[in-house]
């Protein structure tokens, strides 16, 4: 893959990897992922690396798991980009993740998004107008744990983006990413 021309801004949505169930005495927020969780972000985190230049700014959920996915995954890209850790994140609804997108710095035309369902499957559909037909299929069927929809939209400025801009050019799962080696 090669890096969005001029004026097409590029967004990976990331579900946090597989976590733990918890129990009575774990808050929602404070789950860890399970091992499983963990393979399958460095995977994830392996598929980015192997691509087009990495995301220049992470948005991440302030819940353990989205934390622990994105180190998972960051563990595997050559550079670090700008990490912002939201608690607005946490459990958000499409719409407003949309907003807090809007508000990303022009400048930047790559932004990694690591988050939780339902939220981020609605943000993912509505903002995929056009794109990879089988993507889009398997993203219509659910977005599991570990999962990352990558789309670009023709646009300069991060206040544009809205439902239907966006090109989904893939979605991955972690069962058909290949597994970290060594």
């Amino acid at each position: 893959m090669r890096e969005p021309a001029v004026g097409m801004k590029r967004l990976i949505l990331t579900r946090h990897a597989m976590a733990s169930p918890g129990d009575r005495f774990t808050e929602d927020r404070d789950r860890r992922l399970d091992p499983r969780g963990v393979a399958d972000a460095e995977a994830l985190g392996g598929w980015l690396a192997r691509g087009e230049p990495g995301p220049e700014l992470v948005l991440c959920s302030s819940a353990r798991r989205a934390r622990e996915t994105w180190e998972s995954l960051r563990s595997r890209l050559p550079q670090d980009p700008v990490l912002l850790l939201e608690d607005d994140l946490y459990l958000a609804t499409a719409a407003a993740m949309l907003e807090r997108l809007r508000r990303v710095d022009d400048g930047i035309r790559s932004v990694l998004l690591v988050a939780h369902n339902p939220g981020l499957a609605d943000l993912a559909r509505d903002l995929a107008g056009s794109g990879d037909l089988e993507s889009y299929d398997r993203l219509r069927t659910g977005f599991p744990a570990g999962a990352a929809a990558d789309l670009v939209a023709d646009i300069e400025h991060w206040t544009d983006l809205r439902p239907g801009l966006g090109a989904l050019r893939a979605f991955l799962v972690p069962k058909r990413l290949p597994p970290r080696a060594g």
